[in-house]
């Protein structure tokens, strides 16, 4: 097992911070807080492969050492890490097609038609979208699977 570089150091630290802090938010101000505080940030494009893997493995990472970092803590910290390098994406909630109980609810992480946190595209295909927030704020029906992952 290697040493992480200071780069990699660097970028689990941050999504760390970012992932308790969104942790601590969902809990005391509820989603919607958090969603606004990400629409403040001015996004002016899309972001690149090698931004988007690092977004979400740092997430990935981090998410490991914060308790309670659910699928949404997730995909909004992942969303908000986008924003803050001027990156436009989307959480989109689904509905799992349960295993003979109830379906549960589900979060995902889109950035350039990539899904880049919450599983496969092949698991997504088997989800119904239910709501799609993306950077800006806006709010719209979640449209169905058709993204890849990254």
């Amino acid at each position: 097992m290697r040493r992480p570089s200071p780069r990699e150091l660097s970028l689990v630290a941050r999504a760390l911070l970012t992932v308790a802090a969104v942790r601590v938010a969902l809990w005391a101000r509820g989603a919607g807080a958090v969603r606004r505080r990400i629409a403040a940030r001015r996004v002016a494009g899309s972001a690149g492969l090698g931004d988007m893997r690092e977004i979400a493995w740092s997430v990935d990472v981090a998410s490991r050492f914060v308790p309670g970092a659910t699928c949404l803590t997730r995909a909004l910290s992942g969303q908000a890490l986008l924003a803050r390098r001027g990156a436009a994406s989307t959480v989109l909630v689904s509905l799992s097609p349960g295993d003979g109980s109830r379906p549960s609810p589900h979060a995902w992480l889109l950035c350039n038609d990539t899904i880049l946190l919450g599983g496969r595209s092949a698991d997504f295909q088997n989800h119904r979208g239910l709501v799609a927030f993306r950077t800006d704020g806006g709010v719209e029906r979640a449209p169905q699977a058709r993204e890849r992952s990254a």
